[in-house]
């Protein structure tokens, strides 16, 4: 029996771990956890501990060299999250390293943007003074906030910061209007983090809204190796509500098929049932900052009751009251909440609710629940005093402090705020902000944004539109300190250096921003100079937990690749009752109970509160020490303080021929940054709609049709899928696929060329024999071509869930 290369990942894709092959059963061999892998060679190995970037899990890895030459990347047994396992993802970081169609030299366009034959290679000195000089002058003509910067993903730990406010912009956004700033909102609110643990070691029941836990969330690995042996054990019970037969649905105890963005009305219904039916947690009722009775007035006024979520949600209402009750019984429990909530109109509303289901039954703070997340202390570059007192007109939405960053360039382009210059560090708006269409329309347009400077490791979508490109360098050739939600409960500290040299003559982000400030002057230099790469990394994470200087610091650091303490106690358990004694030189707000540290006759920062049996505690970490059941900056914005549904304008009141059309990840691409990634590309890339086969039905549509989807404002062909994994309203596309730009592998084979638009099959062969072997035709279609820009107006998240209509193509 002969097999082909396609025939074969067919096979394994299919079979999973084991094939059957003329008689022999062959099985595929697990990797070692941090083993010295055989070499084809016989020529050692170096083992280089680092810290993976192909998502935002930032597992430990190791990566094995030889000769000079990263050959393999496995996980760190040492590194307490990830335990030495990694995904797919992680293992093809070599596939970004040596991705033969890299930027690895300065870049300009000297014609139109957009224009292949444009582009010619120039030095370092002369791109970065080209654009310091645009800076410059910028700064000394007293308009600093015209220059705009949006990094994809910072890791510059507090660099870019640093570099943005001593040019004197206000003007540096982020990127988690995409993702996570509606429920990093709705978290902070309520609990005064906007991150949190699901300690699901010690659970035994989790509510799970619409989050890929065994596939794609912002803590992967290390989540799913932990959430599938707790449902796999039976010792916790796993419900997962999502419009979609997700692998995480599919592996729960329960998936309850909800409809799109209305998650909202489960919880408040949860909420009905569990202080109708005073479940709520004894311990609990001290701490909520508005009376319980007053709310559950407020729940019945509005008819918040499960017959009520069950219109408005799809989901019985004896569904949604068992589950309630099993919740606030069955102890201890978990949540798990991020984008699948966070990405709809009412994002942070969702996610203050949700949260505060754990908070009713008593599930915050203690082992098996829900806790706040333990970081170590980074010691980030000191920040000089603002040089412009000018507020940014854009960005920001409602009361939250977080950047509506999905909105920002069509603002400007709209002219609500003038921008000169605008820079990204490798991040792709093209392709991963909503209504793609918008955002080639003006970063294509010179008079909309007249200078754009793209720091990037690939020709994206967006850098292809770009007026110059600095190389960067990829994770696996640079220093970062690294730290994430510890799953465990113990922070703990990483490191991420160089396992190879730089390629080309690509540099890292702080070296460009070191250069930049050099050549700008006017002060900014003396924030810079004298420092490497290295030693920024050394002052980052100097004393960031306790006990790391004596087991080594930094140094150590380097050769293990990270550090916790075993036997560190959580300090999250328990948290707020732990009582204040020390009460000497304090002084009680008659107001709010705060309890106020004194220097020098003056209030410092509130250090507790102190409740009706005359005794002050540490309290939760909102500004008020309570849970924030109610929200008085919300109110002040003219939004509810207290949980109240809202209606998404998009998917409230579809039309008869109206459905939903919602995103997701695959767990084999990181949204936009590694469809390069050949070893990816092969298993992933195409992303059929999922369709429900009454739905296609309806539509006389058949398995291996295509349809055109069209929104507001677009309309695209897309290849389906037809599954009872989806919901009859709602229609589903992966996030990853659908690339015109970003190389051969991201593109099916249809870029073959450098950034020039000259033909380098023949000599990209040269470099990766695999060029030649691309065998599939597809790469699917880009989920946000549909989208158009809608942002939660207290979140400023956008709202994915997008209203679409279908035919046959």
């Amino acid at each position: 029996m002969s097999l082909n290369r396609r025939q074969f990942l067919q096979l394994g894709a299919a079979t999973g771990a084991l094939a059957y092959l003329g008689g022999r059963t062959i099985y595929a061999k697990e990797l070692d956890k941090g083993g010295r892998s055989p070499s084809a060679t016989g020529k050692a190995r170096q083992a280089i501990p680092s810290s993976c970037f192909q998502c935002t899990t930032v597992c430990g890895i190791i990566g094995f060299v030889e000769d000079g030459r990263l050959v393999k990347i496995e996980g760190n047994p040492a590194h307490p999250n990830n335990k030495g396992l990694i995904c797919a993802k992680g293992q093809a970081g070599v596939n970004q390293l040596y991705d033969a169609q890299r930027v690895l030299y300065p870049m300009k366009q000297t014609k139109e943007r957009g224009d292949r034959t444009g582009w010619k290679r120039i030095s370092w000195d002369e791109a970065l003074d080209e654009v310091a000089g645009r800076l410059k002058k910028l700064r000394e003509e007293g308009r600093p906030e015209q220059f705009v910067v949006i990094p994809g993903r910072d890791r510059t730990n507090g660099y870019l910061n640093l570099f943005t406010q001593a040019y004197g912009t206000p003007n540096q956004f982020g990127r988690g209007g995409t993702c996570s700033n509606s429920k990093k909102e709705g978290f902070e609110e309520a609990f005064g983090y906007e991150s949190h643990v699901a300690h699901i070691t010690e659970s035994r029941y989790a509510l799970n809204f619409g989050c890929g836990v065994l596939e794609s969330t912002g803590v992967f690995v290390p989540n799913a190796q932990r959430a599938i042996k707790a449902i796999s054990s039976g010792q916790c019970h796993f419900v997962t509500f999502d419009p979609r037969l997700s692998n995480t649905a599919a592996k729960s105890s329960e998936w309850i098929s909800v409809k799109p963005a209305s998650d909202l009305a489960v919880a408040l219904a949860m909420h009905y049932v569990i202080i109708k039916e005073n479940l709520v947690d004894p311990k609990m009722v001290k701490w909520f900052n508005y009376p319980l009775d007053k709310y559950l007035a407020h729940l019945e006024k509005e008819g918040y009751t499960p017959e009520w979520a069950e219109k408005m949600s799809g989901v019985p209402a004896a569904t949604i009251t068992r589950i309630a009750r099993e919740w606030a019984t069955i102890k201890p429990g978990t949540l798990y909440a991020y984008k699948g909530i966070g990405t709809h109109y009412n994002g942070a509303m969702t996610a203050k609710a949700i949260l505060l289901l754990a908070a009713l039954v008593g599930n915050l703070n203690v082992p098996g629940g829900v806790l706040y997340n333990n970081k170590p202390n980074f010691k980030y570059p000191k920040t000089p005093p603002a040089l412009t007192k000018k507020k940014s007109a854009v960005g920001k939405s409602g009361p939250t402090s977080k950047d509506a960053s999905t909105q920002i360039l069509k603002l400007y382009a709209e002219g609500k705020d003038k921008i000169d210059t605008f820079m990204t560090f490798v991040h792709n708006p093209v392709y991963v902000l909503g209504d793609a269409q918008l955002h080639i329309n003006i970063l294509k347009d010179r008079t909309k944004i007249p200078y754009f400077v793209a720091l990037d490791t690939f020709f994206s979508e967006s850098a292809a539109l770009a007026d110059i490109i600095l190389p960067d360098t990829t994770y696996l050739e640079r220093w970062d300190p690294e730290t994430h939600y510890p799953l465990d409960a113990k922070a703990w500290v990483a490191i991420r250096q160089p396992i190879v040299k730089p390629m080309g003559e690509s540099m890292p982000e702080r070296q460009i921003l070191q250069e930049l400030a050099k050549r700008i002057g006017g002060g900014m230099e003396q924030f810079f100079n004298d420092h490497t790469e290295e030693s920024m990394i050394a002052a980052n994470v100097k004393d960031c937990l306790p006990g790391f200087e004596a087991w080594g610091g930094f140094e150590k650091l380097k050769q293990v690749g990270a550090y916790y303490n075993p036997d560190e106690k959580p300090p999250q358990f328990g948290y707020a009752d732990k009582e204040v004694t020390d009460l000497k030189d304090t002084e009680v707000d008659e107001k709010t109970n705060l309890v106020y540290k004194l220097k020098d006759g003056k209030r410092g920062d509130a250090i507790g509160i102190k409740l009706s049996d005359g005794k002050v505690y540490k309290g939760w970490k909102t500004k008020h020490k309570m849970i924030g059941l109610w929200s008085q900056r919300w109110a002040d914005a003219n939004q509810p303080g207290l949980p109240t549904w809202i209606p998404s304008p998009k998917t409230t009141n579809l039309k008869p021929d109206e459905l939903v059309l919602i995103q997701y990840k695959f767990p084999t691409l990181a949204h936009s940054r590694t469809s390069n990634c050949k070893w990816l590309s092969e298993i992933t890339h195409d992303n059929p709609i999922w369709i429900n086969p009454a739905t296609a039905a309806k539509y006389g549509l058949k398995e291996g049709d295509k349809i055109k989807i069209k929104s507001k404002v677009n309309e695209k062909v897309a290849n389906i899928r037809i599954t009872e994994g989806i919901r009859p309203d709602t229609l589903a596309s992966g996030w990853g696929p659908g690339h015109w730009e970003y190389g051969a592998f991201a593109t099916a084979g249809k870029s073959l060329t450098d950034p020039t638009g000259k033909a380098i099959g023949g000599e990209l062969q040269k470099a990766d024999r695999d060029y030649g072997r691309i065998w599939w035709t597809e790469n699917g279609t880009l989920s946000n071509w549909w989208p158009e820009i809608l942002t939660d107006p207290i979140g400023g998240g956008q709202e994915w869930a997008t209203p679409v209509t279908i035919s046959k193509a």
